[in-house]
C-alpha cells in the first residue's frame, strides 16, 4: 500500500483533494510501468537489492518521482520474496567472527580466505558460498521466488486506487452513502465490514444505505493494522454501483482535521461471500460435528427493522423437523456501545430469533437480554461452545415466534 507521501494529495483549507491523473501522465505512467513489470519479471531468483537498482536506474523528472516510487512500491509488494538458503546465517556469522577474532589474537592479523575456507568445512560450503551467505537474512539480500502477477495497467489503476487508501490510513471515520448496490453486493460489503472488524453502523435511508465506519485513529492513536482494514473499503466500493464517501481525517504533522471525500458510479460486479473470521470457521466446524438437530449454513440475509436500523448475521441455524430460524452474530471486542444498539434494536421489534455472541472482555452481562425476548446474548471466553450455543437455540426455538407479517429481510 502507498505510503502518505507517495500518494500526492493536495489540501485546500480543511479539504484534502485527489486530482486524477491527467491522460499525458497516465500514458507516461504506463510506459514506467511496463519497463517495471518486465524488470521484477526477469528477478526470479535475483536478490532484492538488484531489482532495485535495476527499477531506480530509470530516469524520471522530479515531479514524477512520487508517481514512479509508488509503482515501485506497489509492484514490490506484491513479489514474494524469501532467505533462499537452509544455513543459519547467524549462526554462520557467529563463527566467522569468532575465528576472525581467535585469530587476530593469536597472529595479530587476519586472513580473510582461511576464515572463510574454515567455515565453509564446518558447513560444507564452499568459501565463495560462505561469503555469499554471510548476511543473506538481511531484507536486501533476499531473493524473489515468485514476480507480481500483474499487468502494467493493472499496476496504473492500483496506484490510483492506493492514492485515496493512503488518505483513509488517517481516517478517525468514514461515512458512505450506497444507492444502487444489489442486495447480494451489499450481504457481501457488509460480511467484508465483520470480516474486518471494523467497528460499523448501518442504516436504511430513502435513497439506499448510510454506513458509519470507525476509523483507527478514533480508537487508540494510530493502528496500522485497523488502519489497513480500513483503506480496504475502497475496492469494494467498486461493485457498489452509485456511492459516496466521506472521510474525517487528521492530516499533516499537525494532525490537523480535515474532509476528504469520493464518489463512484461504477458498474455492479457480482460479489463472492465473505470468507469466515477464522474463529468463526473453527466454531461453525465443531458445532457441525458435535451438535444434532439443527442445520447451519453461512447467512446471506440482512435483517431490519424499519426506521431502527440493521443487523447483519454472520449464520443462520435451522431446526431439523420444524425449520425455525435462529440467527447467529458475533460482535467485535472493541465497543460495548455496539452491543447496547443490538439490544436496542431487539426491544424495537427485531421480528427474527438471533443469538450475539458477545467476548466477555466487553464486560456486558447475558442479562442485558431479557429472557422474554426473541434473543439472546451469547458471553464467551476465548474460544465458542457449541454446546452451550445449543442450549440458547433449544430455548429460542421453544419461545413464541415472531409474526412474519413484521419481517423483512433481505436476500
Amino acid at each position: 500500500m502507498l505510503t502518505v507521501d507517495q500518494a500526492g494529495i493536495s489540501r485546500r483549507g480543511e479539504r484534502l483533494i485527489l486530482k486524477p491523473l491527467q491522460r499525458s501522465v497516465r500514458e507516461w505512467a504506463l510506459e514506467l510501468a511496463e519497463d517495471y513489470v518486465s524488470v521484477v519479471r526477469q528477478g526470479i531468483g535475483r536478490p532484492r537489492h538488484e531489482i532495485e537498482e535495476a527499477l531506480s536506474s530509470f530516469e524520471v523528472l522530479p515531479r514524477e518521482r512520487k508517481l514512479a516510487d509508488g509503482l515501485c512500491k506497489l509492484l514490490l509488494d506484491a513479489c514474494e520474496f524469501e532467505m533462499g538458503t537452509d544455513v543459519d546465517p547467524v549462526q554462520l556469522r557467529r563463527s566467522v567472527f569468532l575465528e576472525a577474532s581467535a585469530l587476530r589474537k593469536l597472529h595479530g592479523q587476519v586472513d580473510r580466505a582461511s576464515v572463510l575456507a574454515k567455515a565453509g568445512r564446518e558447513t560444507g560450503l564452499a568459501a565463495e558460498q560462505v561469503e555469499e551467505l554471510l548476511f543473506a537474512d538481511l531484507r536486501d539480500a533476499h531473493r524473489m521466488v515468485s514476480a507480481a502477477p500483474i499487468s502494467p495497467a493493472g499496476l496504473v489503476d492500483q496506484y490510483e486506487r492506493g492514492r485515496a487508501q493512503a488518505v483513509l490510513l488517517r481516517a478517525t471515520s468514514v461515512e458512505l452513502r450506497i444507492e444502487e448496490a444489489q442486495p447480494a453486493v451489499l450481504r457481501a460489503l457488509f460480511g467484508r465490514l465483520k470480516f474486518w472488524r471494523l467497528l460499523h453502523r448501518i442504516h436504511k435511508v430513502e435513497e439506499g444505505y448510510r454506513v458509519i465506519v470507525d476509523g483507527p485513529l478514533s480508537l487508540f492513536g494510530s493502528v496500522t493494522k485497523y488502519g489497513l482494514s480500513m483503506a480496504m473499503l475502497l475496492p469494494l466500493l467498486g461493485e457498489c454501483g452509485r456511492w459516496r464517501l466521506q472521510a474525517q481525517v487528521l492530516w499533516g504533522k499537525q494532525r490537523q482535521p480535515c474532509v476528504f471525500e469520493l464518489e463512484g458510479k461504477e458498474e455492479v460486479a457480482r460479489t463472492a461471500p465473505p470468507p469466515m473470521p477464522e474463529d468463526l470457521r473453527r466454531f461453525a466446524a465443531r458445532f457441525t460435528e458435535q451438535i444434532e438437530g439443527y442445520e447451519l449454513r453461512q447467512c446471506c440475509e440482512i435483517l431490519e427493522v424499519p426506521g431502527e436500523g440493521l443487523c447483519v448475521p454472520d449464520l443462520v441455524f435451522v431446526a431439523q423437523g420444524t425449520g425455525q430460524k435462529v440467527y447467529f452474530e458475533v460482535m467485535g471486542y472493541w465497543s460495548r456501545e455496539a452491543v447496547f444498539r443490538k439490544v436496542d434494536l431487539v426491544e424495537k421489534g427485531l421480528p427474527h430469533k438471533v443469538i450475539f455472541a458477545v467476548s466477555e472482555r466487553l464486560r456486558v452481562s447475558q442479562e442485558v437480554l431479557p429472557a422474554q425476548l426473541p434473543a439472546a446474548l451469547f458471553v464467551y471466553k476465548g474460544v465458542m461452545s457449541p454446546g452451550r450455543v445449543k442450549d440458547l437455540l433449544d430455548r429460542l426455538c421453544q419461545s413464541p415466534g415472531t409474526a412474519n407479517a413484521q419481517e423483512k429481510a433481505t436476500c
